[in-house]
């Protein structure tokens, strides 16, 4: 079995050491050549990582290989990653019937070469929704990781460790999963259908339950902004007393919450996609670009066309 680790400049070094320490205590523990793997790049140039270490590749694109598995490793502004020989060769390996795997951004290569379309794919929360707006034929998932067929990615670069340990678990022995995993003191494989994202609970330090339904119906309403009196009435709590919750935990009022996790997204999506900042603002629930220009000054300190600057 023989895995590509396609990276691509200013990739994140801590996903690949976590898939490539994993692959290496599987192979001491299996016959020689029967897990191998190496780095793969668009040339023989060294490529440099986020944190500035220098990876030399093993073999470029250019290499007649054969490859169980296709491993993409992004890099910060992925989304714009334009190099058509990188995505004409993997379309040439998925015609070979290869597996394909992502870690963090690598899937906005995967899905601009188009070898998504159709698949489960967690993505990083911070770019679910910029990736549903760019390729809305990619069912994505706030999954911590997932597996569809040929297909599997997670979302982030610790989660690298627990979806490679996983997909090796389903082609070797499970004694040697188990060796490995104490052996890097992975003391719980996590499972694909986990979350990203700490509890509601766990992130705004709460059990409050009013204030946790709150949170929840007023973030899953950011295109399309639900007023506070109306959350208060579906919750059955009075607007005073949801104002007093939020300036007890918060230091601030329900609106203020409200607008300043659309403006969030807002910057989310600005950093993540090249779409208008128009339509950025419809998204996020601003029909008015001039109030939604002068909210994102206000809040960071920087007009919303800076952020991609």
């Amino acid at each position: 079995m023989h895995i590509g680790l396609l990276v691509i400049p200013q990739f994140g070094l801590l996903g690949l050491g976590a898939v490539m320490e994993v692959l290496y205590q599987f192979s001491k523990r299996l016959p020689e050549n029967q897990l191998t793997w190496e780095i793969v790049t668009a040339d023989k140039r060294a490529v440099t990582a986020s944190s500035g270490a220098a990876i030399q590749p093993g073999c470029t694109i250019d290499a007649d290989v054969n490859y169980h598995s296709i491993i993409v490793f992004g890099a910060q502004g992925a989304w714009e990653y334009s190099d058509n020989r990188v995505f004409n060769w993997l379309r040439f390996h998925a015609s070979r019937g290869t597996r394909f795997g992502t870690v963090m951004s690598g899937a906005w290569v995967l899905a601009k070469a188009g070898l998504l379309n159709g698949f489960r794919c967690s993505v990083h929360w911070q770019d679910i929704e910029a990736f549903k707006e760019v390729y809305p034929l990619v069912k994505i998932s706030s999954d911590i990781y997932s597996i569809d067929d040929q297909r599997f990615s997670c979302s982030g670069g610790h989660v690298a460790s627990d979806m490679t340990l996983h997909l090796l678990s389903q082609w070797f022995d499970q004694d040697i999963v188990t060796e490995v995993r104490e052996v890097l003191l992975h003391e719980r494989l996590r499972d694909p259908g986990e979350s990203q994202r700490f509890s509601l609970d766990k992130r705004l330090a709460t059990s409050n339950p009013y204030l946790l339904q709150f949170v929840e119906k007023l973030e899953s309403s950011t295109d399309n902004p639900l007023q506070v009196e109306q959350i208060c009435a579906e919750i059955g709590l009075s607007q005073r007393r949801i104002e007093q919750l939020f300036q007890q935990h918060f230091n601030k009022t329900p609106k203020q919450y409200q607008l300043e996790w659309r403006l969030t997204r807002a910057r989310d999506l600005l950093v993540a996609t090249t779409l208008p900042v128009r339509e950025i603002a419809l998204i996020t629930g601003f029909d008015n670009l001039g109030h939604f220009s002068t909210a994102f000054g206000k809040l960071f300190k920087m007009p919303p066309s800076s952020v991609r600057k």
